[in-house]
């Protein structure tokens, strides 16, 4: 669902033919997410028959391309409604918080200056959740009851201390990415490119956004106060 998603993305940026956006999305995630070319057509196909590109079939080859066994690919292109279908998926919540980290560096990696503010809605939502889930596996590992004695619990010490170790790192990626987002924001209300501001009230939204994050932060001091 994610990969699909993340490939329209790319169509909406710019179409092109399935060997060249395999090659896109694997440039921006580097080799640490990988990304098979059958996942990529599998999404094209998905895509096509839900309505929300379209495919051009390419003219036939002249006859010189002919001789030099040169096949024009097929091209990819938006519609109006893939288009929407991928700004409501930019600020949607994610379904499975195992994936979080996965689908938001999806996110992330396809958006464009234009989609900050839908991005810093679902890491929002990613981020309480990530924290709550943190907490609990915090709390598990840390009561008194626990078998530590027998190898059985020492397996699940182990095993459970892997989950906190992925989650810390989730909640660090993730405020990276807000401090990020929130400096380009920044920069963005200073001076807003004519196009963002179409359509709706880009200083108010986004002074509401700034503010919220300064809430947010200020609970965030009072709680660690708080927990000392």
């Amino acid at each position: 669902m994610a990969l699909k998603h993340a490939v329209l993305g790319l169509i909406v940026q710019r179409c092109g033919h399935g060997y060249e956006i395999g090659k896109r999305i694997s440039a921006l995630l580097g080799p640490s997410y990988l990304i098979s070319p059958s996942g990529v057509y599998g999404a094209l196909g998905q895509l096509e028959h839900e309505g929300l590109i379209v495919a051009i079939t390419p003219e036939a080859p002249t006859e010189g391309e002919r001789d030099q066994h040169c096949a024009r690919r097929t091209i990819y292109e938006n519609t109006a409604k893939g288009d929407e279908v991928f700004k409501r998926w930019l600020a949607s919540s994610i379904t499975s918080s195992g994936l979080a980290r996965n689908e938001l560096r999806l996110k992330v990696a396809v958006s464009g200056p234009a989609d900050i503010q839908a991005l810093l809605q679902s890491l929002e939502r990613e981020e309480l959740r990530t924290r709550q889930v943190y907490e609990e596996c915090q709390a598990a590992m840390k009561d008194p009851g626990r078998d530590r004695d027998t190898w059985t619990g020492i397996a699940s010490d182990l095993a459970q201390g892997a989950g906190l170790i992925r989650l810390k790192g989730d909640l660090c990626w993730m405020q990276k990415v807000r401090d990020s987002l929130l400096m380009l924001l920044n920069e963005q209300m200073k001076s807003p490119p004519a196009q963002w501001r179409e359509g709706f009230d880009f200083g108010r939204r986004t002074s509401m956004i700034l503010v919220r994050e300064g809430q947010r932060r200020a609970r965030s001091g009072r709680d660690v106060k708080r927990a000392r």
